[in-house]
C-alpha cells in the first residue's frame, strides 16, 4: 500500500485547547507536530522536515515573534525563501514592536 506524502506542519501554541484545536483541524491533509514552547518547536524542526510554522505571537514566558528567525535559520536553506516573513515597518516586524510589561 502507498501512502500519500503529507507535509509536515508544526503548531507552537502555549493554549492547549488552540494547539489541539488547530492540530486536529489540519490532521487530515498534514502531519502536524504540536510543540507549547519555542523550544519544543525548535527541537520539532530539527527532526521533521516542517514545511511551514503556526506560531503565537506571545507565548508564557516569551514572544512567538522573537522565534521566527531561530526558526528560519534552522529551516533556511541557501536557495530558499521563508514562507512567512514580516514586512519592514509592520506592526509584526521585529524593529516595531514593543510589547506590553507586567
Amino acid at each position: 500500500m502507498v501512502t500519500a506524502f503529507r507535509p509536515h506542519i508544526l503548531v507552537v501554541d502555549d493554549d492547549t485547547s488552540v494547539r489541539d484545536a488547530l492540530s486536529a483541524a489540519l490532521a487530515d491533509r498534514y502531519a502536524v507536530h504540536a510543540a507549547a514552547t519555542g523550544a519544543e518547536g525548535l527541537a520539532c524542526l530539527r527532526a521533521y522536515p516542517v514545511a511551514a510554522v503556526i506560531l503565537d505571537a506571545i507565548l508564557q514566558g516569551e514572544h512567538g515573534l522573537d522565534l521566527v528567525e531561530p526558526f528560519r535559520t534552522i529551516r533556511a536553506a541557501p536557495s530558499s525563501s521563508s514562507p512567512a516573513t514580516a514586512p519592514k515597518g509592520s506592526p509584526f516586524a521585529p524593529s516595531a514592536r514593543t510589547w506590553p510589561t507586567t
